[in-house]
């Protein structure tokens, strides 16, 4: 093997692992571009928790103090326990508020909740909780605590009309399955009682800065992650061909804007779309002329 060979070789040996590693960046920024996408359209599409309105919160309020007392005057020998959603529970209102009253009371040293609550809660879908005392122990074994904490919503309503509570509650020994404590706890308020129903808040949102500062990453990653096809592209020398990629790339901006601002019912979210769109379309001009430049070298 001649001299040159043996200087040459290292050299080939750089750039295939340059071409490999730019390979996997460009993998994983596609991969992370239509993570974002997908995140954009769930969380804009996506199934969305129904709200609870000031009297649902003041009947929560009402009872589940009562809870924490009925456990401390029980005494059992649990000191630690799987808190299991509380099926019946579509808000997750009652399942959060109990845990949190529970756990800073010290009745309970209360477990993290499962993986499957959090990536159910994570998406916004409907948890899948235990009803029955053989559910939930088969739920609950394995995850290092002697008991399990889990109950049953069977009425959570309130109006101008009336309002209503009724939550069975079962505190039950994993081992052997033997309930140490459960009670069914079952609240009304007449319309006397009742203040005037107001809605929960809005569901809250990433902000529109946060939002926006993703679409921009997405907008200005796109591109650097497909020069290649970009490069394939301009090399053709079609001034349609060319319109037709830049038109694509605006379109997949716009459409990632629209899915930020909303469609636009009134003069501030369209002025904001087509501030968006410009920006988009001008910065895919410069990438095609910077495109065209690399292929004129």
């Amino acid at each position: 093997m001649s001299a040159s060979n043996l200087e040459i070789a290292p050299a080939g040996t750089f750039r295939r692992l340059f071409g490999l590693a730019w390979a996997a960046v460009k993998f994983v920024g596609v991969l992370g571009f239509l993570a974002y996408l997908a995140f954009l359209g769930w969380r804009e599409f996506g199934p969305r928790k129904p709200g609870v309105n000031a009297l649902r919160q003041e009947l929560a309020e009402v009872v589940l103090p009562q809870v924490i007392a009925d456990l401390r005057a029980q005494r059992t020998n649990a000191a630690e326990a799987v808190f299991l959603h509380l099926a019946g529970d579509p808000t997750d209102h009652l399942s959060d508020r109990l845990r949190t009253l529970v756990s800073e009371s010290g009745v309970l040293d209360l477990s993290p909740a499962t993986l499957d609550e959090r990536v159910q809660r994570s998406l916004n879908l409907a948890v899948t909780a235990p009803a029955t005392l053989d559910a939930a122990v088969a739920r609950a074994r394995g995850l290092g605590a002697p008991a399990v904490l889990f109950g049953v919503v069977r009425q959570f309503d309130g109006t101008p009309q009336g309002g209503r509570l009724t939550l069975e509650l079962t505190l039950a020994d994993i081992a052997t399955k033997s309930v140490l404590f459960t009670r069914t706890y079952d609240h009304e308020w007449k319309p006397a009682a009742l203040v005037p129903a107001t809605t929960a808040g809005p569901l809250v949102r990433a902000s529109l800065l946060s939002r926006l500062l993703g679409w921009a990453l997405v907008v200005l990653l796109l591109p650097v992650f497909t020069i290649g096809f970009l490069r394939a592209t301009v090399r053709r020398g079609s001034n349609r061909a060319n319109l037709g990629i830049l038109l694509l790339y605006t379109a997949v901006a716009l459409a990632l804007a629209w899915l930020i601002v909303g469609a636009p019912s009134g003069l501030w979210p369209a002025v904001c779309l087509a501030v968006l769109a410009a920006l988009a379309f001008a910065y895919h001009v410069w990438i095609m002329t910077v495109a065209l430049r690399l292929e004129a070298q």
